[in-house]
């Protein structure tokens, strides 16, 4: 029997974004994911580098914006998958960032108070980290 359920939200066009549950009868936590592909603007030497501090930008926003009505702030978990052996100028890499976020008990997994907070979460990783970021340009598709 599955008990997990997905909802795909339509944020912004250059970015796939939606959140789920792995078992939405017991709900505890829930998964957010924003996916893209990302285009170096300049060659860099540590490209390892470069991703760490854009997972450290997603943690700090994150740790900024949960709204801690809905999540307990001092739970999460930040997958940032973005392969740095692959990173070369005019050629784009897929990137996929999964945050797992550990919700309030009385929380439903249909509320809107969930689905208003992931919507928000996602609206402030678009506009202070992603877009901004110097380092890489970010487009929906690979071509």
């Amino acid at each position: 029997m599955k008990f997990g359920k997905k909802i795909k939200l339509d944020i912004d066009n250059l970015y796939k974004t939606q959140y789920g549950t792995v078992d939405n009868k017991n709900f505890k936590s829930t998964y957010i994911t924003l996916s893209c592909w990302a285009e170096p603007h300049k060659e860099e030497e540590n490209w390892t580098r470069v991703i760490k501090d854009l997972r450290r930008e997603i943690r700090l926003e994150l740790y900024h914006q949960v709204d801690k009505n809905v999540f307990k702030e001092e739970k999460s978990i930040i997958d940032l998958d973005i392969r740095a052996s692959g990173i070369k100028l005019k050629k784009r890499s897929f990137l996929n960032c999964e945050l797992t976020l550990f919700v309030k008990s009385g929380i439903k997994f249909k509320s809107e108070n969930l689905k208003a907070s992931v919507e928000g979460i996602f609206n402030n990783l678009i506009t202070n980290v992603f877009t901004p970021y110097k380092h890489f340009k970010f487009y929906p598709t690979k071509s």
